[in-house]
C-alpha cells in the first residue's frame, strides 16, 4: 500500500534550489574577479546584492547570507570523476549519512556506504520505488549490510539526488549514483559545507523517510 505524498515542502525545496543557484553564481563571480580560493569563513552575501530581484528573492538573499557557507565544491561529469569525489567524502564521514537518490547502481559508492556503516556511521537511504526494482539497483546490497533503506512509492518519481554527511555537508546536483552518470553523461555534482543548508536537506530527508515504505 502506498502512502500519500505531502506537497507541503514543495515551495521550500524550490526556494532551496534557488539558494543553491545563487551560491554557484557567487562562485562564478568570485573566480571571474580573479579569485583562486574560496574566502576563509565562507561567502558573506548581502541581501543588497539582490536588489534587481523581487522582494521574495531579496529574502532568499538574506538566507544565503545567514547560511554560513564554509566552502562549495563544483564538479562536472564525466571529466571530474564525480563518483570518486563522492566516495572520498563518504569515507571521511564520522557520524551520519542520509541519502535520497533516484537511481543507485554504482557499486563503488554502495561499498563506500557499507564501509561507513561498518565503522559506526548512521546510514539511511531513500530509493525511488520504480528505480529500485531494476536488477542493477544496489538496494539489496545495502540492506544485506544492515543499512536502513526505504522506498518512496507514490505519485510521481522520488527524483531527489542528495546526500547529507555529518549534518554539515550536502552533496547534490544532477548526478545519479550510476556508471553512466559517472563516465558518459553530462552531469554536475556540488558539495556545500554549511550546517544551515544541511539542516534544510535533512528536514526534507526526514519527510521522505516518514512517507516512504521502510524495508
Amino acid at each position: 500500500m502506498s502512502l500519500p505524498k505531502s506537497r507541503s515542502s514543495g515551495s521550500i525545496s524550490g526556494k532551496l534550489f534557488f539558494v543553491i543557484v545563487i551560491i554557484i553564481a557567487a562562485l562564478i563571480v568570485f573566480f571571474a574577479k580573479g579569485g583562486e580560493v574560496i574566502p576563509e569563513g565562507g561567502f558573506n552575501i548581502s541581501p543588497n546584492d539582490f536588489n534587481f530581484l523581487s522582494a521574495d528573492a531579496n529574502s532568499l538573499g538574506a538566507q544565503v547570507a545567514d547560511a554560513n557557507v564554509n566552502s562549495v565544491e563544483v564538479f562536472f561529469c564525466p571529466q571530474d570523476a564525480c563518483a570518486d569525489k563522492m566516495i572520498q567524502h563518504i569515507d571521511l564521514a564520522k557520524d551520519s549519512i542520509y541519502v535520497a537518490i533516484y537511481s543507485f547502481t554504482h557499486d563503488g559508492i554502495a561499498q563506500a556506504l557499507v564501509r561507513a556503516k561498518e565503522r559506526g556511521v548512521d546510514v539511511r537511504v531513500v530509493f525511488d520505488y520504480d528505480q529500485s526494482k531494476i536488477s542493477a539497483s544496489d538496494d539489496e546490497l545495502l540492506q544485506a549490510a544492515g543499512i536502513l533503506i526505504a522506498f518512496r512509492n507514490g505519485p510521481g518519481y522520488m527524483h531527489n539526488k542528495f546526500m547529507v554527511i555529518d549534518n554539515s555537508i550536502v552533496a547534490t546536483g544532477s548526478f545519479n549514483y550510476s556508471q553512466n552518470a559517472d563516465t558518459k553523461n553530462d552531469e554536475n555534482l556540488v558539495f556545500i559545507e554549511s550546517a544551515v543548508v544541511a539542516q534544510k536537506f535533512k528536514t526534507d530527508f526526514d519527510h521522505l523517510w516518514e512517507v516512504s515504505n521502510a524495508a
